[in-house]
């Protein structure tokens, strides 16, 4: 069985005052049971969360990584300053970077690299738009932007997690259902193997319109490993009752 994961992707979002409240929360209400939790709020938030979270079992993460290392690269975060902060989990390749940023899958590659040199765990977002669904092109879109994304990168040394969000239902309110997630996910564990060595072990997670109503179905699929979570986890209550029911399953399935 993958590791599970419950990441919190909290985008340009929350005061200073919203994560000690979040914090707060965290620390009258949870209980830990095999799932990991990373929370990726903006970069300014890193150091005060870094000190508020040292007695907790929870991960932080940046939103991205720049591909370069220092110089004259206005607004961009590198690998170096991150490890300065011991923030060792990074998203990449978010579909928002994608479309807003003009991020390709050449540079999302770059980004990994650096991740993986300087030991940040990555977590590749990859997922298709509505038109390339409606055109039969989801497994092409995906696996070209995986293989572009991993080319020439040994995973081996850290963890490496992949999450399919399909650009169509993020931010709608709803997600994909039940039997698309399924058949993406099985597709993606099928072709990870060719594409990247000792694939085995890689957690796939889902993302797109997560909530406390859908999660149970959803984690109780096949090859879902876990959930990138936008919206829902801006709400402490919301991302702590997705992260209880995904507890909830791994008791029930030991």
């Amino acid at each position: 069985m993958n590791k599970k994961y419950c990441v919190a992707n909290w985008k340009m979002n929350q005061s200073l005052e919203d994560c000690d409240i979040f914090i707060d929360k965290l620390n009258s209400e949870l209980i830990h049971n095999g799932v990991e939790m990373i929370i990726c709020p903006s970069f300014v938030h890193l150091t005060q969360m870094q000190k508020s979270l040292n007695d907790l079992q929870i991960k932080l993460g940046a939103q991205t990584i720049s591909e370069y290392s220092n110089g004259a690269y206005t607004g961009e975060t590198s690998a170096e300053m991150l490890n300065d902060l011991n923030i060792n989990w990074t998203i990449i390749g978010h579909s928002e970077r994608r479309q807003l940023f003009d991020e390709t899958n050449d540079d999302i590659n770059n980004k990994l690299k650096v991740s993986i040199s300087k030991k940040i765990n990555p977590i590749l977002c990859i997922g298709e738009t509505l038109t390339e669904r409606k055109n039969r092109k989801t497994l092409e879109v995906l696996k070209r932007q995986i293989q572009v994304a991993c080319d020439s990168i040994d995973f081996s040394n850290v963890e490496f997690v992949i999450a399919y969000e399909p650009v169509w239902a993020i931010g709608t309110g709803e997600a994909a259902d039940l039997e698309t997630i399924s058949e993406t996910h099985e597709q993606i564990r099928s072709i990870l193997p060719e594409l990247i060595a000792s694939s085995n072990h890689i957690s796939i997670l889902y993302g797109g319109s997560v909530n406390p109503g859908n999660c149970k179905n959803i984690i109780n699929i096949d090859n879902v490993d876990g959930f990138l979570i936008g919206g829902a986890s801006l709400d402490p209550q919301k991302f702590l009752s997705i992260y209880t029911q995904m507890n909830e399953i791994g008791v029930e399935s030991i």
